[in-house]
């Protein structure tokens, strides 16, 4: 692979990282909305609907972040490029550990959120 090849590849893969986590941002504030403004008022069902929609899909969308961000860090070691002189890409230490546990936890800490606000109602 030429070195423009791989700075595309990179590049392409870096956007699917961005595109997938804001799609797991919006997903996450809008759940966290409907927790905040109606939470309460919704029925035992409709809380279990919503929150394992959320779930399901949440857990989606980190995943292929992180499957994403995994292949980008492989290509970018695999191949060389003008990003070795880049302090920030150089070296990104437990990148998919942090990835994984910021997902899971905010899903996490987002679905107790649903769970105190109707408590509290």
């Amino acid at each position: 692979m030429t070195e423009a090849e791989a700075i595309e590849s990179l590049t392409g893969t870096g956007a699917m990282v961005a595109t997938f986590a804001a799609m797991w941002i919006s997903m996450t504030f809008g759940y966290l909305t409907v927790a905040y403004f109606i939470g309460a008022a919704l029925s035992r069902f409709q809380c279990t609907v919503i929150s394992v929609l959320y779930a399901v899909w949440a857990g989606m969308f980190a995943s292929v972040t992180i499957g994403y961000g995994h292949a980008w860090l492989l290509l970018r070691e695999r191949e060389d490029t003008i990003y070795d002189s880049v302090p920030n890409f150089a070296s990104v230490p437990y990148y998919l550990e942090l990835m994984i546990f910021v997902f899971g936890a905010s899903t996490l800490v987002t679905l107790y959120f649903m769970h105190d606000i109707r408590k509290r109602g």
